[in-house]
């Protein structure tokens, strides 16, 4: 009885998963795009071991114009054991470099990321990558209260606050990595139907994601989770 349970409760959570993101590629597919720019869209790759995908925490998906709080890293290599790390990539850049990159912070009717921006944070940066994930102060609230009653520890940080957006994300990757370290079946699932398109969008494939969840959340993997928050630069 507990097996079938088990297997039923999984069954759940990947078909919101997969509704989720399926609303969230069907909103890119009915959405009248604008004339592309010139500098194309990295296509999301095949998922190798090594993964690097950017977060990109903004106010409001909801809005005309997001304004975006703050970019990170999430650094994730699929092998035995699982690592993860998460890193700020803004504001903690030089001030030359995040007012560039916050001149070309744009998003297009169906809520993906201009494709300039994209570019200037893979030539400022350095940094590698062909998938994100965009989620705004809902989301990230979302996803806290979530991660609290697994843990059955509150998350009392604002993250819709700008003078405390450092040490609240902190906080929240912090609790994230908890649950990715001590993941379990248990609890109440996400409701990710509720989370896309409105809350966040993400270019990963369904294949990908899924991937990617199952190994960060698979109990019988050693997950190595850490928050990665070095000081600022001039």
């Amino acid at each position: 009885m507990r097996k079938v349970a088990l297997i039923l409760t999984t069954i759940a959570f990947f078909g919101c998963l997969a509704l989720g993101i399926w609303i969230s590629n069907q909103t890119s597919l009915t959405t009248t795009l604008p004339t592309p720019p010139p500098t194309d869209v990295p296509a999301p790759a095949e998922l190798t071991h090594q993964t690097n995908l950017i977060l990109i925490h903004v106010d409001d998906l909801q809005s005309a114009r997001p304004a975006i709080r703050s970019l990170w890293g999430l650094f994730i290599s699929l092998q035995d054991p699982v690592n993860v790390m998460f890193a700020p990539l803004l504001p903690l850049t030089s001030q030359e470099t995040q007012a560039r990159l916050l001149r070309s912070f744009r998003l297009n009717d169906n809520h993906s990321l201009d494709a300039r921006f994209i570019e200037n944070v893979r030539k400022d940066l350095k940094l590698t990558f062909s998938e994100y994930i965009l989620i705004d102060d809902n989301g990230m609230r979302l996803a806290a209260a979530w991660m609290s009653e697994r843990a059955v520890i509150p998350f009392e940080h604002a993250l819709n606050q700008d003078e405390s957006i450092s040490e609240a994300e902190q906080a929240f990757f912090s609790s994230a990595c908890d649950f990715f370290s001590a993941s379990s079946t248990g609890g109440p699932l996400f409701a990710w139907n509720k989370f896309f398109p409105d809350y966040a969008y993400t270019n990963l494939s369904f294949q990908n994601a899924i991937r990617i969840w199952a190994t960060l959340t698979e109990p019988q993997n050693s997950t190595r989770c850490e928050v990665f928050y070095p000081d600022r630069t001039n």
